[in-house]
């Protein structure tokens, strides 16, 4: 393996992390947030 093959592979694999942080937090935001939202639906329409 390159050094080159082996520094896309760490950014791909903190990409991923990163992604699975953002999934995490949402998830979270919506639990919190769950009566707000056909709130801000209403809002949206």
């Amino acid at each position: 393996m390159t050094d080159e093959q082996r520094e896309l592979l760490l950014k791909a694999q903190q990409s991923l992390e990163a992604a699975k942080l953002l999934t995490y937090m949402s998830v979270l935001n919506l639990k919190k947030y769950h009566k707000l939202i056909p709130i801000f639906i209403l809002l949206i329409l």
